[in-house]
């Protein structure tokens, strides 16, 4: 009954974005999400209507301006950068993540028609707005105060293979499509911690079907077939995720315990070593 109650749908949401969608998911596999929720989610919204007024071509000052408009709105509401991994915990406690607060800022951009997109480093997510001149600011959701932070600082302080970037798995601006797999690729690794392999297996799957580049996809499912002992996939889904993601000792690190799983000593040292070196 106290289940029932808690995902109990009164409240109508105002608005129909991508972050929406995600409370939908959450809703759907059963987390604890309110009305209330959407409630917070629909108020920043209509509080940033009234205070932004940015054009879709305009310059980049006017876009940091906007940005930082929106800063100002959450700061205003409360939130704050801490490690949450669930949207709808993150607009309960008003405590964010990267993908968190980059799913509300996506929220307010696409009401207004704003260019804004998500940009992925290394297991963290951050907006991108772009201009009219084929440029973009980056914008870093989790610094306080959130600010424009070049892509050379990615690159600097991640573990990026220029390979990573010339293939767009990084350091790009993500489709519509690939933007719709980071809420399943997220609620499959809440799954994942909760010990639900089989389920979070299932939303990976369908990460990767609308994002085949979603190299911690590939890792983490990989990860979830050794703990059921399905090695061989295991070793298919890792594999994926290196030739993606070639800087990631976590990869390398994982695959060495599924070749060692399978008696292949020598292919799981060459990869305990690389995992070692890229440490």
């Amino acid at each position: 009954m106290a289940q029932a109650d808690v995902n109990k749908e009164d409240y109508v949401p105002k608005y129909h974005t991508i972050t929406h969608h995600f409370l939908d998911l959450e809703r759907k596999e059963g987390f604890p999400v309110t009305d209330a929720e959407y409630e917070t989610l629909d108020r920043i919204i209509a509080q940033a209507e009234t205070k932004i007024k940015a054009r879709p071509n305009c310059s980049r000052k006017e876009a940091i301006n906007s940005l930082q408009k929106i800063d100002a709105i959450l700061t205003s509401n409360g939130f704050q950068y801490q490690t949450r991994m669930i949207l709808s915990e993150a607009l309960k406690t008003k405590r964010t993540n990267c993908v968190t607060s980059s799913f509300i800022y996506k929220a307010i951009a696409e009401t207004l028609d704003l260019p804004v997109h998500f940009s992925r480093a290394p297991a963290h997510l951050f907006i991108r707005w772009g201009l009219n001149d084929k440029g973009y600011v980056n914008w870093e959701t989790t610094s306080v105060p959130a600010c424009e932070c070049p892509t050379q600082h990615y690159q600097r302080v991640m573990p990026i293979a220029d390979s990573s970037i010339k293939d767009g798995v990084y350091l790009t601006g993500l489709t519509k499509t690939e933007a719709l797999a980071l809420p399943y690729a997220h609620i499959g690794f809440i799954l994942q911690r909760k010990g639900d392999l089989h389920k979070a297996i299932k939303y990976y799957t369908k990460a990767i079907t609308l994002y085949p580049k979603h190299a911690e996809s590939h890792n983490n499912i990989g990860e979830a077939y050794i703990k059921l002992g399905n090695y061989e996939k295991a070793i298919a889904a890792l594999t994926k995720a290196i030739e993606l993601h070639p800087l990631s000792p976590e990869s390398y690190n994982k695959r060495s315990i599924a070749y060692h799983k399978m008696g292949e000593k020598e292919k799981a040292i060459d990869d305990a070593c690389t995992a070692f070196e890229l440490s």
